[in-house]
């Protein structure tokens, strides 16, 4: 940046060129005005090699200027950057969305495939034992071992749908009274008569229920914990009628004689009724079945 200088007025007569020595006084306010112009100038420059803010983006349209470049176009560029910008974060929007909606949609279509094969595996149980169901004879082992094992594969794969276990009461249902030789005189006596304390209950190491009906979310709430030297009481059910609605089972080891069991799971039920509802499934003597413990 050009700066000028003031010096003092001179006479250019060639009479007067004595009066034009410096005299002391000038000489210290030559001295201090050229300080302090250098010092300006220097300070000019430096900000013209390190500029800041507004004043970068001033310095860079000038140095764009010879290029022909105006400052409508150098805005327009500004906004066009800031558009693309906005853009591409609005993509990355809308590419998470599209991806998030793509996984429901095939986790819906996998959903509807399982239901699908579920479904198929079922039905020719059900149908199994509604043919067993209508005919005049009783199954046979090996026809019922068929289903059971059917069944099993089943429970095995998908043991989070209820369907499954809808269909595996019913089994269990079927499987207990036309199996059980004496299953109409096990209904016959059972029947309406409350296990729920008084002389169908006999407690010892071993907590025995006769002739009753009872459901084992009921002994699971009422009866848990009780122990004999140290060991979980094991419940037996012997002519009994057994309900089960898909809730918590007991812990501890089950023994079920000559029992009829009336399930109606509508649900997936617990791990400990789960367990339960496969050794069921899988068992063909149904005078004797025990359940381990959990």
């Amino acid at each position: 940046m050009a700066t000028a200088i003031a010096f003092p007025k001179v006479q250019s007569s060639t009479s007067q060129q004595d009066d034009m020595k410096l005299t002391a006084e000038d000489k210290r306010w030559l001295s201090g005005e050229i300080k302090t112009q250098v010092a300006n100038g220097l300070r000019e420059f430096g900000d013209l090699l390190n500029p800041h803010g507004w004043r970068k983006f001033v310095k860079v349209a000038r140095e764009l200027a010879p290029l022909g470049v105006s400052a409508t176009m150098i805005v327009a560029l500004l906004t066009f950057a800031a558009t693309a910008i906005y853009q591409a974060n609005n993509r990355s929007a809308e590419d998470a969305r599209f991806q998030q909606q793509t996984a429901d949609r095939l986790e819906g279509i996998e959903k509807d495939i399982k239901d699908l094969k579920v479904n198929a595996s079922l039905s020719s149980v059900s149908t199994a034992i509604q043919l067993a169901k209508s005919g005049s004879e009783k199954p046979n082992p090996p026809e019922l071992k068929q289903i059971s094992d059917k069944l099993s594969s089943v429970q095995q794969q998908y043991p989070d749908l209820p369907q499954v276990w809808q269909t595996t009461s019913l089994f269990i249902n079927y499987k207990s009274e036309a199996l059980l030789p004496e299953s109409q005189k096990v209904f016959a006596k059972a029947s309406g008569m409350n296990c729920r304390g008084g002389g169908p209950v006999t407690m010892g190491r071993e907590a025995t229920f006769n002739g009753c009906e009872v459901s084992l979310e009921y002994l699971a709430k009422n009866f848990a914990g009780n122990t004999s030297n140290g060991a979980p009481v094991p419940f037996v059910f012997v002519n009994c009628i057994v309900d089960y609605a898909g809730g918590k089972v007991p812990d501890a080891p089950m023994v079920f004689r000559n029992s009829i069991f009336r399930f109606n799971v509508s649900v997936a039920p617990p791990s400990r009724g789960v367990q339960t509802m496969r050794l069921l499934t899988a068992s063909l003597d149904v005078t004797q079945i025990q359940i381990p413990g959990a």
